[in-house]
């Protein structure tokens, strides 16, 4: 008989670059943002990635985990995270507060249909700004949102491409993010 239960892990595996955004010389990329699951939410935020033009760089598998746990195929994933160039250095050593922070932010989130996912991304990256003490507001490169039921969600690698250009530059860009999904027996 088959559950109506799944296994399901969300997570950054690399970035590649394509063009920095900053045009004086490399990036410092990091991605932040959350997720709800069911009952489940969880956050993520990685450590910024030093990354120039035609490379490929892996995250951090300690940071890379979006979402992780048992969920019901009958519930909808909503995902919000967002990709940064970080402009000014932020206190890192306060990484951990931020992601307490972070995800007391999104505990007490009210979602709205057809919003979650920006949601998602405006508390998490409030959050952890406060925190880490960023001091002017970094260039924001992308984001990924979306709302899908776990039954419709499938196993792989799926690319996260993004672009946009300022009068300081144009950047392009593309994230793998894996999704693992068992059905539980």
């Amino acid at each position: 008989m088959a559950s109506d239960k799944a296994r399901l892990r969300v997570e950054l595996v690399n970035v590649h670059c394509y063009d920095t955004e900053d045009n004086l010389g490399g990036d410092e990329f990091y991605v932040v943002g959350g997720v709800i699951g069911g009952e489940q939410r969880n956050v993520v935020l990685t450590k910024p990635i030093d990354i120039n033009d035609q490379q490929t760089k892996p995250f951090n598998p300690a940071e890379a985990v979006v979402f992780e746990g048992e969920i019901p195929l009958s519930e909808t994933l909503h995902l919000g995270i967002a990709a940064f160039d970080e402009d000014f250095v932020a206190d890192w050593g306060r990484y951990g507060q931020a992601l307490k922070e972070m995800l007391n932010a999104v505990n007490n989130l009210t979602p709205i249909q057809g919003q979650v996912g920006q949601q998602l991304i405006d508390v998490t990256m409030t959050a952890a700004s406060e925190v880490l003490r960023k001091a002017d507001p970094d260039d924001e490169l992308g984001q990924l949102t979306f709302s899908l039921p776990v039954s419709e969600l499938h196993s792989g690698d799926k690319p996260w491409a993004f672009e946009g250009g300022t009068w300081m530059g144009k950047w392009k860009y593309k994230v793998t993010y894996r999704i693992t999904k068992v059905a539980m027996a």
